[in-house]
């Protein structure tokens, strides 16, 4: 089934090494896997082609408009240290959600040699399960496509699951403030959400049920 009536696809950002040849394939092998659901556009940066913008300034406005962040990266060097590109994009996501955004954020590490942890992989750990995402490991670099592919398919649906089950609320709104709309210099008087949100899920709902 071609989702061509769709307005705007599920925007996912993938995050690797992109000086190794064995990432640049996985990820232009997984980028073509999730754009065959037809509901689904993936950014690799090697790919966007020519631009006005630094790559720099091309990477972070794809990250931050992105749904999906997939992360994949080993844990091969001694010292612990993922690529720095996987690292400033971990860093500027994880702010960004802090800050205003609530983007997905999915982490695979490869361990093919039971080596010490990265960095990020530490983090995740040191913040345990009630606050950090939950992550992934495999043992093989081939396993990060089918891997990555079955998370990004099952996030997606997990979301949409949460939400019709009253598990989601959009902006934080049960501690709405004026903090939470500073970036943009707006706050709960000025534009309140919370109706067109449920109205337009409401709609949505009648419209899967008549089809």
């Amino acid at each position: 089934m071609k989702f061509e009536f769709l307005d705007e696809k599920i925007k996912v950002f993938i995050s690797s090494d992109c000086k190794k040849k064995i990432y640049v394939n996985i990820r232009n092998e997984l980028k073509n896997r999730l754009e065959k659901t037809d509901f689904i556009k993936a950014y690799v940066f090697e790919q966007y082609g020519a631009s006005s913008s630094t790559g720099e300034e091309q990477f972070r406005d794809k990250l931050e408009d992105s749904h999906i962040v997939l992360f994949l990266t080993d844990n091969i060097n001694k010292e612990g240290k993922p690529p720095n590109g996987v690292m400033k994009e971990h860093l500027i996501v994880n702010k960004l959600n802090k800050d205003f955004t609530k983007i997905s954020l999915i982490y695979i590490f490869c361990n093919p040699k039971k080596n010490k942890k990265n960095n990020i992989q530490k983090e995740l750990e040191s913040k345990g399960i009630n606050k950090a995402p939950k992550f992934h490991e495999v043992t093989k670099f081939k396993e990060f496509i089918e891997i990555g592919y079955e998370n990004i398919v099952k996030e997606i649906f997990d979301i949409y699951k949460s939400y019709c089950r009253g598990r989601l609320v959009r902006a934080n709104e049960q501690d709405l403030s004026k903090e939470s709309y500073s970036v943009v210099n707006i706050n709960q008087e000025q534009f309140d959400f919370s109706p067109i949100n449920k109205q337009y899920f409401k709609e949505f709902s009648k419209s899967q049920g008549s089809l």
